[in-house]
Parts: C-alpha cells; sequence; structure tokens
C-alpha cells in the first residue's frame, strides 16, 4: 500500500461524488421553466465525464492496495 494508491481511490471518490451533484443540478436545471439546453447537456456531459474518468483511477488504485483497506 503506497500513498499514490490511496490519491487515486481518494480522487476517484471525489470525481463520483461531483459527477453525483452535477447529474442532481442537471436535473434540477432542466427541471426550471426557462432552461438553456446546450447547457443541460453540458453539465450532463461533464458528469457522465466525471463517472467515466475516476473508474480508471478506481481501477488502479484497486489493483495496488488491498481490498479490505480499498
Amino acid at each position: 500500500m503506497n500513498a499514490l494508491s490511496i490519491l487515486s481511490i481518494v480522487l476517484a471518490a471525489v470525481m463520483n461524488a461531483l459527477g453525483s451533484f452535477l447529474l442532481k443540478y442537471a436535473s434540477t436545471y432542466k427541471a426550471s421553466p426557462n432552461h438553456n439546453s446546450v447547457v443541460y447537456y453540458g453539465i450532463y456531459a461533464a458528469a457522465l465525464l466525471l463517472f467515466g474518468g475516476g473508474f480508471p483511477f478506481y481501477a488502479f488504485g484497486l489493483s495496488k492496495t488491498r481490498l479490505s483497506i480499498a
């Protein structure tokens, strides 16, 4: 177990949390009566990129540390 693996897992968790927040914000934004669809799809795309981008960090962290610690 090294610092890089722990940092990778923490980064993946932060990216996942931010992606969840953006998905919630996008659903709230779309529900407003005067929403801009370009902004909505931009927020939605950013959320999906955060979810997808966090996966390699999580996989790397899990491969370098014990599962019981991660």
